[in-house]
Formats: structure tokens, sequence, C-alpha cells
């Protein structure tokens, strides 16, 4: 294998043969086991014929030494995929198997499970329960499966399956191959480049990387003091020299470089380049004395803040960009690099993902997002014909045609008119778009066509209608309320909340305006008057804090020991800007508690505690914005999502707010989308009928008020904390 640049190597890929492990007079499992292999068999080729490492190498697969259909089988290779480095398994089989017993359970490897349906033995049901399995136990897997039933002794892969395989092997060995690799930024931020803001826990907890940092300075003091390859820089320099032509200069004649100063000037950017190969990647031929330089930063990717300050004194940084990103140099074909210009880190990212997923070198570029056919003729000299000229340019085509807007999704675009339902033609005038690239608006609820044929034939279907559902998930979840009055409120709890009434005409006043609450379009032409809101982010933040420590809680376990801390002793504001960002939450909340003279919660439960508490309290504060601003009053709160799960949660929020809460369904988005289905196809007669359905067919648990006068006291303490 071509050596690798990084240290940590590229990702292997495991397949595991998995099977029935049932001997008995029928021996279920030897009937099995060519079966099982040849699956095995067929993906690996299947891989290693069409996934390759960035440096143009095949995949490396291999395949467990035996079917494994219990669980010495399932340790057995294990420790043979520990011996190989295997980053990536395939569970294959072609049967039902022992789940728990046979499942991949590394927590550090990347799974995916394909299971063959077939006419005899489907593995469909393998699939459900491993896949149940690994949910579980909080280990994901992908799971893959044919559309179409084969026959049990088929050898080839179907398309879709192929397509599906692929798919998890390409992405799979993309963030493989990312995890202990380095994102090296070479200055920082300028500008105010928003993108050169670095988010250590984006590349940390997410991508598996680390992130290195370098001033730029150090590149000044490698040229002084002579800390590169001289080698190396005179070759690159030769090879400048044949194959880079200079330009025409377009600065002023008084602004002009001489032809020495240009001389020197590629010198400096030659050998600039040459310096940021070796912070990358280090470099084994430095001069004696540099042995700390000679290792490098093991960087799969990195940026190089150019502008300003640099640019100002120094030559840009553009031959090294656009050098390091090819895919050769003077030393020939290679693997290119990823060097975000201006160290724009959001860039980079996206530069590293496609260069991982497709093997191609990238650009860094600056796209235009609308180009008239006068802007392309003047630019290009090209005149556009076909539907890109009759449809305004290209972006606006991609846009026309047959397209609707369903109204829900429509609201959230800030362009719509809340009281006519229509897109507003004073805004749309404010912000200079031209209105012929917003398409038709149809109500929630509305058949809008069929399907193509094309789909339809590929998806075994007879062109069915296609609905516009709330586009909106929040609407779907507004439709899912299970609820028979005409005025209530509703709570959708879950990483974000969402607290508000339905109306049938918007509230449009200082006061809305004031509180921060929206008019979104919801189902049959209403109005959801709501406040978004902090949600379960905060202990969802706080349990990932205590898992990167090696305290794993489930969120059962972190409930029953708030409900064991002491009430009521510290309180936060849920919306302060300290608690948006990932990281360390119990530090802030501890620290917000300190800083306003509170008890400080040190044990979990009461960290937990705090955060339930200041919720149910944001909560109450919401509920008295919304009663202020429709003039009526309410007694229940219908909670519904995620967070009906939490008891603990609801019985504050009913404390706190003095109304009964109503907890239940879990899934309203999903109940009220296919409401909307049913409203639609005729089936259900309106939405009324829709949510007497919901609320007959779901488990609702009320929880009743208590304790009223002392949470009045709290909420005017709550309303006093002052702003981290």
């Amino acid at each position: 294998m071509t050596e690798t640049r990084c240290i940590g190597g590229y990702p292997v890929i495991g397949i595991c043969p998995t099977i029935d492990g049932r001997r008995g007079v029928l021996d279920v499992r030897g009937a099995l086991e060519e079966q099982t292999m040849g699956m095995a068999r067929a993906a690996k080729k299947l891989f290693e014929e069409n996934l390759r490492y960035t440096n143009g190498d095949p995949v490396k697969v291999i395949i467990a030494d035996s079917t494994i259909g219990r669980v010495p089988e399932a340790a057995a290779c294990a420790e043979q995929f520990r011996r190989a480095g295997v980053d990536i398994t395939l569970t294959v089989t072609p049967c039902w198997c022992y789940g728990s017993e046979t499942m991949d359970m590394d927590p550090m490897t990347i799974k995916g499970v394909w299971g063959f349906n077939g006419t005899e033995r489907p593995g469909a049901v393998y699939l459900t329960s491993v896949l149940a399995s690994h949910a579980q136990k909080g280990l994901p897997a992908f799971g893959i499966y044919g559309h179409d039933v084969r026959e049990a002794d088929a050898e080839e892969i179907p398309a879709d399956v192929q397509e599906k395989l692929l798919r998890f092997g390409r992405a799979a060995v993309a963030a493989a191959t990312m995890r202990g690799k380095s994102y090296l930024q070479i200055g920082a931020i300028t500008m105010g480049i928003g993108g050169s803001i670095i988010s250590p826990e984006f590349f940390e907890e997410y991508l598996g990387m680390r992130v290195e940092s370098v001033d730029e300075v150090e590149i000044i003091r490698r040229m002084t003091e002579g800390v590169y390859d001289p080698e190396e820089y005179k070759k690159a320099l030769a090879w400048t020299k044949e194959h880079c032509k200079e330009g025409f200069d377009k600065n002023p004649e008084f602004a002009r470089k001489s032809d020495a100063e240009k001389e020197e000037a590629w010198e400096f950017v030659v050998k600039m380049m040459c310096i940021i190969k070796d912070l990358y990647n280090g470099n084994k031929n430095l001069p004696k004395g540099c042995e700390e330089e000679v290792l490098g930063h093991n960087a799969i990717a990195g940026g190089f803040q150019g502008q300003r300050q640099w640019t100002d004194f120094y030559p840009n940084g553009d031959f090294a960009e656009a050098m390091m990103n090819s895919s050769f140099d003077w030393n020939g074909a290679r693997e290119p690099y990823i060097l975000a210009t201006e160290n724009d880190t959001l860039n980079g990212v996206a530069m590293l993902f496609n260069k991982l997923l497709t093997n191609r070198a990238q650009i860094f570029a600056d796209v235009r997002t609308y180009w008239s056919p006068e802007a392309v003729k003047k630019a290009t000299g090209y005149d556009l014909e076909g539907r890109a000229k009759e449809g305004k340019g290209f972006i606006n085509y991609f846009l026309s045609g047959e397209k609707k807007t369903e109204y829900s999704i429509a609201t959230t675009t800030q362009m719509l008119d809340a009281r006519s339902r229509t897109w507003s033609c004073e805004v749309l005038d404010a912000l200079e778009l031209p209105a012929q690239i917003l398409t038709e608006i149809v109500p929630t609820a509305t058949p809008i066509g069929r399907m193509t044929e094309e789909l339809s034939a590929e998806l075994g279907m007879n062109r069915p209608e296609i609905i516009a559902v709330a586009g909106h998930d929040t609407q779907s979840a507004m439709a899912g309320v299970p609820t028979g009055e005409e005025d209530f409120i509703f709570l959708s709890c879950g990483t974000w909340s969402l607290l508000g009434t339905e109306l049938r005409e918007p509230v449009i006043n200082v006061e809305s305006a004031a509180y921060n609450i929206t008019n979104e379009g919801g189902c049959c032409r209403r109005i959801s008057f709501l406040k978004n809101l902090i949600g379960l982010w905060l202990i969802q933040e706080s349990r990932r804090q205590w898992m990167r420590e090696g305290h794993e809680y489930s969120y059962g376990e972190l409930e029953q020991l708030a409900a064991a801390a002491p009430a009521q002793r510290s309180f936060i504001r849920p919306d302060d800007p300290a608690f948006l960002p990932s990281g360390d939450m119990p530090l802030r909340i501890r620290a917000a508690c300190e800083r306003t003279g509170q008890p400080v919660p040190e044990s979990v439960g009461a960290v937990i505690r705090c955060i339930d508490e200041s919720l149910a309290l944001s909560y109450r504060a919401a509920l008295t914005e919304i009663e202020t601003c429709t003039g009526k009053h309410y007694d229940k709160i219908y909670l519904i999502g995620g967070g009906v799960q939490s008891r603990l949660l609801a019985k504050l929020t009913a404390d706190a707010c003095g109304r009964t809460v109503l907890a239940g369904p879990i899934e309203a988005t999903v109940l009220g989308n296919i409401a909307l289905q049913l409203i639609a196809a005729g089936e259900v007669k309106d939405l009324a009928e829709a949510r007497a359905l919901i609320r007959a067919s779901s488990d609702i648990t009320a929880y009743e008020p208590k304790n009223n006068d002392q949470w009045d006291a709290h909420f005017e303490k709550w309303k006093g904390l002052p702003p981290c």
C-alpha cells in the first residue's frame, strides 16, 4: 500500500458473516454456511472494486475466519478484527440469527448490517431485531435491505443494495479516516471572517479529530532560521519557474513591483508552501537540530489565515493554497492536501468531506448564487438558451416549473404576509428579490399531483397521489395535539421547546414583537402563535459532558437522581446565550448559580433538578406572555414530543405554571402528518375529527398543579436573575 502522510493509516473494513446458530437434526446452520459466506465474499468484492482510499489504493477488506452463530465466534471475530486494525464492520446474513449474541459490540467501530431479502429465511427479521439491540445499547448501526424479494440462491447483489452498501462504505471510510487526525490552523481570525472562528467541540466530538494551532510567525521563523529542506526547496523553485507562468499585472504603474521584487516574492511563496507541508506532516529531511519540527502536526486538513495583516506585509498564500489542494507538484502526482483560504474552517471541513467521499482534489471558491441571463452574458459573453433563459437564470429555473410551496413551510421564510397568507410584495421589493422565483402557495393537506412514472416504476407503485402535508415539522406536531378545545396551549418539548396556542388570525402588535412571539402558518389556514425556547438541549449537553468524563447515565437514571435532589434551591435562565454552545454545560450552570449568589448544584442530580425547574419557570414566563397577547386564560397545557417521557419535567411544569398538564403523545409529529394525509384523502372529515382519533388512541397522562404559592415566589426570583 502507498505510504500515508498521516499517522494512523487507512481504515480496514471487516465483514461479519452471521448465521443461524441452530444445529439439531436438520442442521440449519450447515445448510446456510455457503450462502452466508457467499454474501460476505460478494460484499468484499463490491467494496474492493469500487472504494478507494484518498491515496488511490483499493480499500482493504477482510472477512471473519468463520461464520458467526454464537458468542465465542463473535468474540473470535472481534479479536481477529482487533489485530487487523478494523475500524468498520458490515454484518451480512440471509437468515434469522441470535441478535445480541452475534452483534458487533465494539463501541468504536462504525457498523452496518445487511439483511438479505430472500424467499427463504429472510434476513429482515434479524436486521430489525439487531438494529433494535444496537439502538438499545447506544451503538448506532446502519441498516441495509433490498427492495425486491430474491431467490435464496441468488448470487448477484441487486442494484439498490449495491448503492446502499457503497454509500455506507464511502461514508464509513471517510469518517474513520478522520479519526485521530488534526485540523491545523495557521493563524486564526481577521477581518471578522466568521468561518475562521474554529469550533474545537465540532472537530473533537463529532469528527474525532484534534485541533492544532500555529502562529503565522512560525513560517517567518522557519524561513529565517533555515528550518526547511533545502533540496526540496531548490527542486520546487526550479519547477515553479518552468511551469508557473506569471500573469498580467493589473496594478497601476506606480504600485507595480520590480522584476527583482517579483523574483523575491516567488522565492518566498515557494518556500512558504514547503514549510506548510512540513507543518502538516513533518519532514525527515529537515536540517540537524530540528528534531521537533521533523514531527509535524499529523494534519489531514488545515487553513492559512492570509488576510489583511499578513497580505499587507508579506506575499499572500494563494500559491500554497492552489498547489497544495491540487493533485500534483514538483514531485509528480500525489494525494491532494486540504488547505482552506483565510483559515475558513467551515469551508475547510466541507472540502475535507468532499475529498474523502469522492477522492477528488478540492477547490476553495466563492460561488455566486444568482446569475441572470444578462449577468451571464456580461461575464462570459454566452447567451443563455432554452429553459435556463425562460426561467430568468439558473437558480430560478430550479425553483420554478411545476413546484408548489406548502403554506406552513412558506411562513418560515419571513417573506409571507401573515394576514393575507400570500407572498409579501413589500418584503420582496425591500430585498430586491424577483417574485417569479417563488411558487404558488397551497394549503396544508392539499393533493398536489401524482408520483412521476419513473419513480413509481422504481418503487413498484401505481402513481400514488402526493399530499402536501405540513412541511414545517412543528405544524405536523400541532395537528397531532390531542385536544378537543378551540383554545388551548401546546408545549412541544424536545431539544428545543415551542410553547404557544392556535389562532384563526395572527397577532401582530408591539407586545408580540417585544416578547419575540412568532405567527407561523398551521394546518387548515390556522396560525400557530408560539415562542421558541431552549429545551432538553441543556440535559443532552450535560449528559455528553459526563460521558466525556467517563460517567454514562441513561436519561431515566438522570431523572431519578434529579427527583431525589433537593427542590427549588437554584435556578438559571435557560435561554441565556451562555447555554447555547455545546461543551461543558454543568460547569456553566454551576458558574451561573455562583455568580447569582445561589447554592451551587454540585451533584449530577442537583444539576438536572436545576435544569428541569428552570425550564418549567421559562414555560411559565412564555405562557404569561401568550396570555397577555391573546387576552385569554388557558386551563391546560398539552405536552407533546420527547419531553413527555420525563415525568419529573411534566410534574414541575404543572406546578410552576399552575395548570393541568396533559402529556402525550410522544410521536405527535408522526401522528399529525398521518392525520393530514387522511384529511386530504377524505378518510377523515377535518382536523377536529383527526385530533379526536389521536386522543382516543394515545396514552395521555394528566399532572395536576401543586404548591402554587411557593412557585409564585420562585417565579419572581427567577425573573430577577441577571444575564450570564
